[in-house]
């Protein structure tokens, strides 16, 4: 029989190395944001990006090879997602995890977890020694982690269990609670660059997983009736926020940001907000030109003194403001 403190101690073992759950990509996550883009922060605290690609003009209409649209449809919500994923969709991250296992060394992984087995019951049983224990009960403390444990660990390895694949409805909703809760939940207001062309027939199919999308943007109605969010931040007026904006670095210096960040202030005219405003890095001198082109004006919140008005300081920082 099996003392109450075996029990308990195999029930941990076996709880800490169940399912030999996978670690996939997570907002780094704002989750994995495109890792092409300068990381800068929200008012309320939230990771955001501002791209590093704004150019100094915007390009002329004949010149686009891009329109702007409103994230409307679950899908092109999924594609702001997807974008945010490194580019990857659902589908190409369940085949990334299946190429995953298929590449697996099943029986080499197997030994290891028999292994794995061996040494926690080695030192398990060590310790029962060590503590005084008889050479009948060290030798059971060893065996049980190394036959049930090492056991599991190598049939999953064998099954090729140990390397999980989403169904299709888990990949979908990892990619949209890491990526573009806001904008699902409506709290946010999304807007993207899409590619007039199909995406697949671009730079060796780059955009195939986010049907063409290139860039995004999303905000936030602020401080007023109309806003989803109900936190109050400082003692701003009725206002529209910039939380993240991103270009893919093939397509830098082109105007899009320009033209998304542009499409925000369209949208912020038809609703309440007296504002338009955004958290930048001070050092994060591309995105703090392109605003500055935009109109937009600079004032530091760097120190305590701008947490009654903004509500938040944060050294190094400043927030960008425009008004209608």
């Amino acid at each position: 029989m099996l003392s109450r403190g075996r029990v308990v101690l195999l029930a941990g073992l076996f709880a800490s190395c169940s399912a030999f759950s996978p670690i996939v990509p997570h907002r780094s996550a704002v989750g994995v944001l495109p890792t092409t883009a300068l990381r800068v922060k929200a008012v309320d605290g939230a990771e955001e990006t501002s791209s590093a690609s704004s150019s100094a003009s915007s390009s002329s209409t004949a010149d686009k090879t891009w329109t702007v649209q409103r994230c409307v449809s679950d899908g092109s919500m999924y594609d702001v997602a997807s974008f945010r994923n490194n580019l990857e969709s659902p589908e190409m991250l369940i085949e990334r995890q299946q190429a995953k296992r298929d590449a697996q060394d099943n029986t080499g992984a197997a030994a290891k977890g028999a292994g794995i087995g061996v040494a926690l019951g080695a030192v398990y049983g060590g310790f029962t020694f060590m503590q005084g224990g008889s050479v009948q009960d060290s030798l059971i403390n060893f065996a049980v982690p190394a036959v049930l444990l090492g056991g599991v660990l190598a049939f999953n390895s064998l099954s090729g269990n140990n390397v999980y694949v989403f169904p299709l409805d888990d990949a979908k909703n990892r990619l949209k609670v890491d990526f573009a809760e806001g904008i699902f939940k409506k709290q946010d207001v999304g807007f993207v660059a899409r590619l007039n062309v199909d995406g697949t027939t671009v730079l060796d199919g780059r955009y195939s997983g986010t049907n063409g999308v290139i860039a995004c943007i999303d905000c936030q109605l602020r401080n007023c009736e109309e806003s989803q969010n109900p936190r109050v931040y400082g003692t701003l007026p009725p206002h529209v926020h910039i939380r993240n904006l991103s270009v893919d670095k093939k397509q830098r210096r082109k105007g899009i940001a320009r033209d998304l960040v542009q499409e925000v202030e369209a949208y912020a005219r038809t609703t309440d907000a007296e504002i338009v405003t955004l958290v930048v890095d001070d050092d994060n001198f591309s995105a703090v030109n392109l605003y500055k082109s935009l109109g937009y004006e600079m004032e530091s919140i760097g120190s305590p003194t701008a947490q009654p008005r903004f509500g938040q300081w944060t050294k190094g920082r400043s927030i960008m403001t425009k008004i209608f």
